[in-house]
């Protein structure tokens, strides 16, 4: 399951993925626009991130769950856009695991060849 069986725990990560779609996805953008303002929430906000990772293999624990699915598509994204996670350890080995796993795998090939025809 994506998603804790316990109530009050499916409403945090519900909640955690709307904060992600709301005030920290949004960032990536306007950072690279050139907003500095952006750029000070992004690293923020990915500090936050890097903190919540440490000593977890997955972000909520160690069970792949709903957050992994919004949260590493974006992060893939976001290196691919020229963001460094270098800065963030925790985070960085994160995304490392969530992109060495064979669904993301799977995926990632079958977007890229969809974008290549």
């Amino acid at each position: 399951a994506l998603l804790p069986a316990n109530v009050a725990s499916r409403a945090i990560y519900r909640s955690q993925i709307r904060t992600f779609h709301r005030d920290v996805f949004p960032l990536l953008t306007n950072a690279k626009a050139g907003s500095l303002e952006a750029q000070g929430k992004l690293t923020e906000a990915l500090r936050s991130m890097d903190a919540m990772t440490q000593g977890h293999a997955f972000f909520a624990g160690s069970q792949v769950s709903m957050l992994d699915v919004t949260l590493a598509p974006w992060l893939y994204a976001a290196q691919k856009a020229g963001m460094s996670l270098k800065s963030f350890p925790n985070l960085n080995a994160y995304a490392t695991r969530m992109f060495n796993l064979p669904a993301f795998l799977a995926t990632v090939a079958k977007e890229e060849a969809s974008a290549a025809a």
